[in-house]
């Protein structure tokens, strides 16, 4: 682990996306430009988008929502319990989709919807996951008691 003065080195990193998420809303308010209410409606939905990031970095994935009241939640690979995705059929021409991490602890499961390149970030966690395994010590198994001569033939007595 990268002591507090060393950065890790960022991994990845995106906010959700406008367009693909919805393209018909998004063409909508293009059309709706000329008469100055789509800017401001463009500008609303830029900001919500912006609100929202994920960053996979060499240790962690850290979720960041909101502007003004930012929340951050950071979870470390070792802790991931589980990595889905979901992407529908529109999602899937544009190249992004939902993204739903699990945590051993359920309190630091995360949700992102509309992020791009979620089956690379699945495969990517997946691999960073394998590796922070590897590198944590195991705990140690407690010995297994030795079954003596007569625990076996108490066993045998009571059938």
């Amino acid at each position: 682990m990268p002591s507090e003065n060393q950065k890790s080195r960022t991994l990845y990193s995106a906010n959700p996306v406008m367009f693909g998420a919805r393209p018909f809303l998004f063409t909508f308010f293009l059309l709706l430009c000329p008469l100055g209410i789509g800017f401001i409606l463009l500008l609303v939905w830029q900001s919500k988008c912006k609100a929202v990031r994920l960053e996979v970095t060499e240790d962690k994935i850290t979720l960041e929502k909101g502007k003004f009241t930012r929340e951050t939640n950071n979870l470390f690979h070792e802790n991931i319990h589980s990595i889905k995705t979901n992407q529908t059929f529109i999602q899937r021409i544009f190249k992004i989709g939902d993204i739903t991490i699990l945590a051993t602890d359920s309190a630091d499961d995360m949700f992102v919807s509309n992020i791009p390149y979620p089956n690379k970030l699945k495969k990517l966690l997946e691999e960073r996951h394998r590796i922070a395994m590897q590198s944590v010590p195991h705990k140690a198994v407690a010995s297994q008691t030795e079954i003596t001569s007569e625990d076996k033939s108490e066993g045998l007595e009571d059938s």
